[in-house]
């Protein structure tokens, strides 16, 4: 029972990583240092790694416990170890306060159990004995104690379950640590990872820093450089803005000068411009002049395109500009002749009065011949009144006529300004009216072309009409292109083949082997085109490309003549035969039929028909009529007369048709009908070409 309890231990163990070399060596087999090997063990097993084997250590010791795998698989190198034993050591505070508290508890609960007493399968529970110190180390660790038991007398040994459940607690707490040391080898891993990459991403940092405060530098030195020229830059763009100003300054007052100097320019043209529109004004004037000349002698206007006419105007201007001219000298020499009558009559006048004057002044003759002085004296003083009052009279005629001259010059004077005035006004009348008839003629060729352009803007197409007008010319266009691209290509015979099948090229071939076609290869380009030419006016053709497609109806037609000719002979035969049985004896010698009475025949046939239908209708309302009872009643007669004409219409149809009876009438009748529908479908040219086509 022992062997069997240590084997499933030993198996157990064995299971669970462990080995225990002999079952048969028990636990209370171990010496005090063996023990303290294992308190030492199940202690530290969280805190350092497992032991190398040694040369000095025994198989069939106590167990020797694996906790953790190998060094290289759990941690992949040294430097891994190293950093997780550091961690290690870190946490070996905590776990030793855990230990202590998990042997509190473990020894108060070995107390409770130690108290209880356990009988099983008549087992007698003993004290541990030398298991004692087993116990202890077990409850130091944190797990309950061993239970014993004492089979008979033999020694007491421990309980199964309970050793067990020990190995359990024990595997399960060193799963517990192994996974806590992964976890804490991983995230120690992971840390490590994270520090280097943090350490990289420092070194980076570093860097950057270090190219930005380089870079910092430089720019503060480019600063520094940029401050400088700008400043060397404000200081030249003051001395161009100064030398600008003076310039501005300069500038602005030769604008002024300009400005004034163009005023004067711009009157001095404005003044050109009236000379030159009274100049074209003038030559307009003589122009309407010469054309009105022109007009009184030949009673008509001058003609452009003629030379003649254009020397008439020509001399008729060149008079005109003497007599103008001849004119105003005429006016100029009267306005002179008048100013020298003035003049010479102010002469004339001032002539006679100096005249007059001397004559005053004279003495008289019985003054000169006077002897006695006392007379002479006496008559002296006498004649010096009447001298005075003589002397001032004519002062005063003096002074009048002065006037008056004054006031004539001044009326001559006016009066020669108001005829210039008057002459002026005439002028200004002329060119006037002149403006007039030309303005009259310009609104009249403006009326003109307004109502041109009226007419032209109504004739024009609008904007929907031009866009598809548009869209259309794009069609031709292109038909125009594509139709131009197959003529090129049906230029060329070769081109023209590939639009063709294998058999027809065959069949062709064929043909012109048989028909000895290859030889007219040889023939000269003058004899082929002298054929094409009198094919094409045989046939009434433009294109030569039509040539074929003619031809191919011609003889589609030509091979329907044999029918044609058949059906037409045939109706032919059938009108004549029953209209020579009509005919009486005596015109049979002299009897003639021609193609162009079939369809007058035909026509008259079907009037008969028609006919023939209107008196089976009145054949049939007499009969009913006849059927009907007699009720006493005056009822509606048909006429006698109109009665024997219907018979003898029915007679003469049935003697045209060559019935033998009535019931053959109708019959023949509608073949009649349907030789005349046959006829008239024949005779219409665009039926016939298009069935031939």
């Amino acid at each position: 029972m022992q062997d069997e309890s240590l084997s499933s231990v030993d198996q157990f163990l064995r299971d669970n990583g462990f080995s225990i070399s002999d079952p048969a060596v028990g636990l209370s087999s171990l010496s005090g240092d063996e023990l303290l090997d294992e308190e030492l063990l199940l202690s530290d097993a969280d805190e350092r790694l497992p032991p190398l084997p040694t040369s000095s250590s025994r198989s069939d010791e106590s167990p020797r416990f694996v906790l953790l795998e190998d060094q290289d698989l759990l941690l992949g190198d040294e430097e891994t170890g190293k950093q997780t034993q550091e961690r290690l050591s870190g946490d070996r505070t905590t776990a030793e306060e855990k230990k202590e508290d998990n042997d509190d508890d473990s020894l108060s609960i070995g107390d409770t159990d130690e108290k209880e007493p356990i009988r099983e399968q008549g087992c007698i529970e003993a004290d541990g004995g030398d298991w004692i110190g087993l116990n202890d180390l077990l409850r130091k660790n944190g797990l309950p104690a061993v239970r014993f038991r004492r089979i008979g007398t033999s020694e007491a040994l421990p309980d199964r379950d309970s050793l067990f459940n020990v190995i359990h607690d024990f595997v399960v707490q060193l799963e517990r640590k192994n996974e806590a040391i992964q976890e804490l080898v991983l995230a120690s891993n992971h840390s490590s990872r994270v520090r280097s990459r943090r350490e990289g991403e420092l070194q980076t940092s570093e860097k950057k820093i270090e190219g930005t405060q380089r870079a910092l530098e430089k720019t503060k030195a480019e600063i520094e450089r940029l401050k400088a020229l700008q400043k060397k830059e404000s200081e030249d763009a003051e001395l161009v803005a100064k030398k600008l100003k003076s310039s501005c300054l300069r500038l602005q007052h030769q604008l002024k000068v300009s400005e004034h100097r163009v005023k004067a320019k711009e009157v001095l043209v404005e003044k050109m411009q009236t000379r030159l529109q009274q100049q074209v004004d003038k030559e307009n004037m003589n122009k309407t002049r010469d054309r009105r000349a022109f007009r009184n002698l030949q009673d008509r206007d001058p003609r452009r395109a003629n030379p003649r006419d254009i020397q008439a105007l020509e001399t008729i201007g060149v008079y005109e500009t003497q007599r103008e001219q001849m004119q105003e000298e005429l006016e100029h020499l009267k306005a002179q002749v008048a100013a020298l009558n003035s003049e010479l009559r102010d002469k004339d006048n001032f002539i006679t009065r100096q005249g007059n004057a001397a004559t005053n002044a004279e003495p008289p003759v019985w003054d000169v011949y006077s002897d006695d002085g006392d007379t002479a004296r006496a008559s002296g003083m006498h004649s010096r009144p009447r001298r005075r009052y003589g002397s001032s009279s004519i002062a005063s005629d003096e002074v009048m006529l002065e006037q008056l001259e004054a006031a004539r010059r001044e009326q001559e004077v006016a009066a020669a300004k108001l005829r210039h005035r008057e002459a002026v006004m005439v002028k200004k009348v002329a060119m006037i009216e002149q403006e007039l008839l030309v303005a009259r003629e310009t609104i009249g060729e403006l009326k003109e072309e307004n109502a041109n352009l009226t007419l032209e803007t109504e004739s024009r197409p609008s904007i929907r009409d031009y866009r598809l007008s548009q869209r259309r010319i794009h069609q031709l266009e292109r038909q125009v292109a594509e139709n131009k691209l197959a003529l090129e290509e049906a230029s060329d015979l070769n081109e023209l083949r590939k639009y063709m099948g294998t058999k027809e090229l065959v069949e062709r071939d064929r043909l012109n082997h048989r028909l000895h076609l290859n030889r007219l290869n040889t023939l000269p380009r003058e004899t082929t085109l002298e054929v094409v030419k009198h094919v094409c006016r045989v046939l009434h053709l433009t294109d030569i490309t039509l040539i074929a497609p003619s031809l191919d109806k011609l003889c589609s037609v030509v091979a329907a003549v044999p029918r044609m000719e058949k059906f037409i002979r045939d109706v032919c035969g059938f009108v004549f035969l029953h209209v020579n049985d009509g005919m009486e004896a005596k015109d049979e010698g002299s009897a003639s039929f021609e193609l162009e009475q079939v369809l007058p025949t035909l026509q008259q046939w079907m009037m008969d028909r028609r006919k023939l239908h209107a008196l089976e209708n009145f054949k049939t309302s007499i009969v009913t009529e006849l059927c009907k009872r007699h009720d006493g009643n005056l009822a509606d007669f048909v006429g006698v007369r109109q009665v024997r004409e219907m018979s003898i219409l029915v007679r003469e149809l049935k003697r045209e048709l060559g019935a033998a009876t009535m019931d053959e009438i109708l019959p023949r009748t509608k073949r009649l009908m349907e030789l005349l529908s046959l006829s008239i479908h024949n005779a219409d040219p665009d039926g016939e070409e298009s069935d031939y086509e």
